[in-house]
């Protein structure tokens, strides 16, 4: 996350949007395992 916000200092909008896609990510991977279990 440091380095994700140092790199995108500049613009606070892209540091959010790349939280929440990370979160979407986490959240589908964790669908697609339990589905798998």
């Amino acid at each position: 996350d440091a380095y994700t916000l140092a790199y995108l200092a500049q613009d606070t909008e892209l540091y959010g949007r790349q939280r929440m896609f990370g979160s979407v990510g986490w959240g589908l991977a964790i669908f697609i395992v339990a589905m798998i279990l």
